[in-house]
């Protein structure tokens, strides 16, 4: 019993603003939402909640003869309240002027300092990665010259019968013996802080990954996941924001 007078009571609640849209005249209303010029924010999404409808990226809507109130919101911008009346059979525009949030200047204020941070962060472990790189390369080359030249000159050495060239000879040898070790060391130094380098750059892009904060701003809709419960001009009205 009581089951079944809730369920009329539910239905005569639901049928008042049908009963109601017979007898009431309506009217159009247009929004103008002005996102302080800027063409692109967001994709210009914006809200606008009156007392039972939601209105997402919207800019137009009939409603009935009225007053009504209202709040029209989009990301990073505060919200503005708004408050209109609807005369039958007659379109009424409205121009909203929405602001930025206080947060929302911070995050352009703070944004280009994270950037350059970490540009810089990627930057100088990549060039002395390069350096690094190019000095073993170049080393590698070095060392492949030298070696040449220390083979061609042990192979003329058991042919050289002059004591003048034997002398000549074995200082080049003791020359480019030296010059090839010392282009093994920096092959193998290079070779060092290449990787090293390397691993400083993932070191270092995973640091700034967990410890640098990205700046943000709060892009949540202050509607969202609410269920209205009211009398408006529609009656009785249950309405959840999506």
């Amino acid at each position: 019993m009581k089951i079944g007078l809730i369920q009329i009571l539910t239905t005569f609640l639901f049928l008042i603003p049908v009963f109601q849209s017979w007898s009431q005249g309506e009217g159009e209303i247009r929004f103008g939402v002005d996102l302080e010029g800027e063409l692109r924010i967001d994709k210009r999404y914006f809200e606008i909640q009156l007392p039972d409808t939601l209105l997402i990226n919207q800019s137009s809507i009939k409603l009935p003869v009225g007053n009504y109130t209202g709040e029209v919101w989009a990301p990073g911008f505060n919200k503005e309240q708004i408050s209109f009346e609807i005369f039958d059979n007659e379109r009424t525009d409205l121009m909203v002027y929405l602001k930025h949030s206080d947060e929302f200047h911070s995050y352009q204020k703070d944004l280009p300092g994270y950037i350059k941070k970490g540009k810089q962060l990627r930057r100088t472990p990549l060039i002395l990665t390069s350096l690094f790189a190019i000095g073993t390369v170049f080393s590698v080359e070095r060392m492949t010259n030298f070696e040449r030249k220390i083979y061609q000159g042990v192979d003329r050495y058991p042919k050289t019968t002059s004591v003048l060239n034997m002398y000549h000879l074995k200082n080049e040898l003791y020359f480019n013996s030296n010059k090839y070790n010392s282009y093994r060391i920096w092959f193998y130094t290079g070779t060092a802080l290449t990787g090293a380098s390397v691993v400083a750059t993932i070191i270092g892009a995973r640091y700034f990954k967990k410890k640098i904060i990205r700046p943000s701003y709060n892009k949540v809709s202050p509607f969202q996941n609410q269920l209205v419960l009211g009398l408006g001009p529609n009656g009785i009205n249950l309405t959840w924001n999506i």
